[in-house]
Order: structure tokens, then C-alpha cells, then sequence
């Protein structure tokens, strides 16, 4: 008897930014989606922000998966930063803005790669930005099936 694996779905994202948050996407493409181990995913946004954003800037990135808490992580906005998955499972590489980064058109370009298939389910990701007054620039969730 030959077993059957159902291929994983796609990527799916939503914003979750609060009420007065600093910016936007107005649309994001994804490359290599649905997820391809052992190549890189990429996810292109393209937005704005209604505040030039300094040094002082921060990201903070959760990810869960079975509603479990995987990872936790920050770092600077305004500098590229990678963060390595657990058990060498993989990284995802944060290009930071150039900063000052002056309000109005934006965009940016991260990366994801998975060395290997991890357990099977949906791993949810919230990534958040804040500006140098800790002030939300925005919140995506993210849905990876794998």
C-alpha cells in the first residue's frame, strides 16, 4: 500500500495592525508559495507609511504552531537580520529599512527557507513593527500550511 501525502496549501496572510497603526500593505506577492523545502520562499510587500522611521525602530516576530509557541523573536528595523528556525530547520532573512525611511511609499522583500519538511500542520507567524516611539507600524499574521 503506497501512501498519499496531500501537498501543503498555500501561504495565506492577514493584517492585524490596530487602529492608528503608522502604515500598510496594499498588496503582497509570494513566490514559491505553496512552501518548497529546500528553496527559498519569498514575500515581496508594497505599502506605505504616514511617519518617517528612525534608528530606535523594532520588529517582533511569534511564531506558534498547533497553538503552541515555536519561536519569539526582535530585532532592528532599520538593519537586515536573520532568524534561525529551531532545530536547523531552517532561517527567515529580514531586510531592514533604510532608515531614516521617510514617510510614503514603501517596500520590502523577506526570505524563508526550510532545510527540511517540518511536522505536518499550519505554523502561524505574527510579525509586527514598531517605530522609534514604539508606536505600531503595522501587524501581519501569516498562515504557512507545510
Amino acid at each position: 500500500m503506497q501512501a498519499v501525502l496531500a501537498a501543503p496549501g498555500p501561504i495565506t496572510w492577514s493584517m492585524c495592525s490596530k487602529a492608528g497603526a503608522h502604515g500598510s500593505f496594499d498588496s503582497v506577492e509570494i513566490e514559491n508559495n505553496p512552501v518548497v523545502p529546500g528553496q527559498n520562499t519569498t514575500v515581496y510587500g508594497y505599502g506605505s507609511i504616514d511617519k518617517t522611521v528612525t534608528e530606535g525602530a523594532y520588529w517582533k516576530m511569534t511564531a506558534s504552531f498547533k497553538g503552541l509557541k515555536v519561536f519569539s523573536k526582535k530585532g532592528n528595523l532599520c538593519e537586515d537580520s536573520t532568524v534561525k528556525l529551531p532545530l536547523g530547520s531552517g532561517a527567515i532573512y529580514i531586510n531592514g529599512l533604510t532608515c531614516p525611511q521617510e514617510a510614503g511609499k514603501v517596500s520590502v522583500v523577506e526570505k524563508a527557507i526550510f532545510n527540511f519538511k517540518p511536522p505536518t500542520g499550519v505554523y502561524s507567524i505574527k510579525c509586527e513593527m514598531f517605530d522609534q516611539d514604539s508606536e505600531q507600524i503595522l501587524c501581519l499574521n501569516i498562515n504557512v500550511p507545510m
